[in-house]
């Protein structure tokens, strides 16, 4: 019989055996009879205790880190994926409780698809195990997430075990999809704009392109150094770009810069539009460039189009104006001598048939007349050589002039009119003088001829003032000018459409009212570009209200001059002057003449400009009327040889006058003032326009 006893086996301390630890006592019988042998054999287990030991301590770190790990874990069984172990992480993940897992397969739970495992089975089943596994979870609550998982197998207890571990990448999955779509909207958007984006790597001279762009220059292959991308440019281009670039990086601007390239598959030229921006360090300096580069080639092409069309256009226009210009000025000449050769009629004794016949005659001149400035004015509106002469004016002293002017306009129709100016009105303006007159004058001539009875008047108000820019020094008032007649008045459905060309809000073409439907478009098109705007109030039977209001530079100074004047207003007596009148048509010489004399002034004609020279030199005049186109020797030529003259021969400092047969645009009006004209008057010459230039040059060359 035997007895096996395990037992810890401790020899004495002076014994020099070893000690053992661990062992296994076996108690053997020997023998027979009455005489029995005991032996006693010892085995020792150390090293086997000390590995169970080991085991049971790992075992116990490892569940410790399982459990304490912030990446989920859990460890299923190989054979059917029943869940052995999880940790919190993975329950948080799934959001199922320990004891809701345990148990259970994931499968069962809807927490994997079948696929998915049976996927990673095989894996694990060939090669043990895998790493970074991108799968999809489902939690408790349906939702899904992503995860990247890692997986082993392992024997424990004689059992194969699945151990897993993994991180909830769902964030990250979907913030790289986002950014994902986005890149193909940004890509689908450069496609669509025509824009390539790149970025430089200053310090490496590393270069960064997006498909579009080199889908727009047409490379197969990017660019990767500047050296690189300097031959797709063209060639005549390239010295600028390199500038733009400098320019950008030295002083830390947008780079932006139109230039042209040869595109690389097809050398096709393209013009290209690139804009980019400069990326510093905290020390201030450029270490990466990033943009855009746009394909405008259509938009060049569109606009060199356009700016051929219009050239054409303005070619066309320009062609037309001097095609008018040249008509006005034969229009005008003979226009000239026969309303001046009516109206010194009509200032004599007439029978009343023969009177009436008369005016019949001159009011049809004046409507041709009127015709023909309505046209030339807005031909030069719609070709843009309208430009604003822009000087100091006194603003009562304009507004009495215009008075005078339509003073018999309104007495033949035996119409009174009054004009008022605002008494806080500065006394000077700075401004367009010419074309506020234009204006003014248009509207009181309409006023008056929409009017059989009553009065029409011109009434001037300060609006308000304000600080004008610091360079020049000036205020800026706004001026109200309101034109009131007590004529038939306009329908309120016409208002909007009366400043349109070509609109007439008198449709009858037999109404001695009709016009042409020119004059309120020119006034609306001078209005605005003096910086104001036009607009009427109106009933029909109750007359018409035109508003113009108008921006003016001014010192804001008032100084007291005559404020108002009235239908009983008269031309200023004077005394007989001895006039020169140089004027090559004998038309108007006999007119000019035979109306300068009515009045008392002594008349000699010269015929050209030379003509003219040799009459100075040798007579005294008070006054030259200097025709401007002439044979020999035009007016303007005659007139700076006069103010050029030895003062031994002539007066050089004569007023002269220039008579123009044709409208005068912004530069003849420079033109005559270079050439020293003191005023001029356009043909045909009318008594008011005639008489008040003599009085401004006269009282302007008294002053002086």
């Amino acid at each position: 019989m035997s007895w096996t006893i395990t037992s810890d086996v401790v020899w004495p301390k002076e014994s020099s055996c070893p000690i053992i630890k661990h062992g296994l006592i076996y108690l053997i019988h020997c023998g027979a009879g009455l005489r029995s042998i005991w032996r006693i054999v010892l085995d020792d287990i150390t090293e086997r205790k000390l590995t169970e030991e080991a085991l049971q301590k790992s075992k116990e770190r490892f569940f410790k880190i399982f459990h304490k790990s912030p990446s989920f874990m859990l460890m299923t069984a190989f054979e059917d994926g029943t869940i052995v172990e999880v940790n919190d992480a993975y329950c948080q993940l799934t959001g199922y409780a320990r004891q809701e897992l345990m148990g259970r397969t994931a499968v069962e739970l809807g927490i994997i698809d079948q696929m998915d495992r049976l996927e990673g089975n095989r894996l694990l089943e060939k090669n043990g195990s895998f790493q970074n596994k991108e799968e999809r979870r489902w939690t408790k609550a349906g939702h899904e997430r992503y995860v990247l998982l890692s997986a082993e197998t392992i024997n424990l207890d004689g059992q194969r075990y699945i151990i897993s571990m993994g991180l909830d990448i769902t964030e990250r999955k979907l913030a790289e999809d986002e950014l994902r779509q986005n890149r193909n909207l940004l890509a689908e958007a450069e496609n669509m704009a025509g824009v390539g984006a790149w970025s430089w790597d200053i310090q490496d001279d590393v270069w960064s392109f997006s498909e579009n762009w080199l889908k727009i220059h047409g490379c197969s292959e990017p660019p990767r150094t500047t050296e690189d991308l300097l031959p797709i440019a063209h060639p005549e281009d390239q010295r600028k770009i390199r500038e733009a670039f400098r320019n950008s990086l030295a002083e830390k601007t947008r780079y932006d810069i139109e230039h042209r390239i040869v595109r690389q598959d097809n050398g096709e030229i393209r013009h290209i539009q690139g804009i980019g921006d400069v990326e510093t360090n905290t020390a201030g300096e450029p270490v990466r460039m990033f943009g855009v580069s746009m394909d405008v080639t259509w938009q060049r092409r569109n606009q060199q189009a356009l700016e051929q069309a219009r050239a054409a256009a303005e070619r066309a226009n320009r062609a037309k104006s001097d095609f008018l210009a040249m008509m006005s000025h034969e229009i005008r000449t003979p226009m000239n001598s026969i309303l001046g050769m009516l109206r010194l009629a009509l200032s004599g004794d007439l029978p009343g048939k023969q009177k009436e016949r008369i005016q019949v005659a001159r009011d049809s001149a004046e409507s041709l007349l009127w015709l023909l400035n309505d046209i030339l004015d807005l031909s030069r509106v719609e070709a843009g050589r309208f430009t604003l002469n822009e000087k100091e004016f006194r603003i009562r002293h304009l507004l009495n002039n215009i008075c005078r002017e339509i003073e018999v306009q309104a007495s033949e129709k035996n119409i009174k009119h009054y004009l008022s100016v605002g008494q806080d009105l500065p006394t000077v303006l700075h401004g367009d003088p010419y074309r506020l007159k234009r204006i003014l004058y248009n509207l009181l001539s309409n006023a008056i001829k929409f009017t059989d009875r009553g009065w029409v008047s011109l009434e001037a108000e300060r609006v308000d003032t304000r600080p004008g820019s610091e360079n020049d020094g000036f205020m800026i008032t706004t001026v109200l000018f309101t034109i009131k007649d007590t004529g038939k008045g306009i329908d309120p459905d016409q208002l909007e459409s009366i400043f349109d060309s070509y609109y007439q809000a008198v449709h009858d073409s037999l109404s001695p009212e009709q016009g042409t439907g020119l004059g309120l478009a020119i006034c609306k098109n001078l209005s605005k570009m003096m910086g104001g705007s036009i607009w009427a109030e109106s009933e029909p039977g109750q007359g018409s209200f035109f508003y113009v209001q108008l921006p003016f530079k001014t010192d804001g100074q008032i100084m007291e001059e005559p404020e108002s004047v009235n239908d009983d207003a008269s031309w200023p007596d004077s005394s007989p002057l001895n006039i020169l009148l140089v004027e090559d048509q004998k038309m108007n010489q006999v007119f000019t003449v035979d109306l300068l004399s009515s009045y008392g002034h002594q008349v000699t004609v010269a015929e050209n400009g030379q003509e003219a020279l040799d009459t100075l030199a040798r007579s005294s005049f008070d006054l030259v009327l200097m025709d401007i186109r002439m044979p020999v020797m035009d007016g303007i030529e005659t007139t700076m040889r006069i103010r050029s003259a030895d003062p031994l021969l002539m007066n050089p400092d004569i007023p002269v006058i220039g008579l123009s047969a044709h409208t005068v645009t912004d530069q003849e009006m420079q033109r005559f003032q270079y050439a020293g004209f003191s005023n001029y008057v356009v043909k045909p010459v009318s008594f008011e326009k005639l008489f008040t230039a003599i009085e401004e040059v006269l009282k302007k060359d008294h002053q002086e």
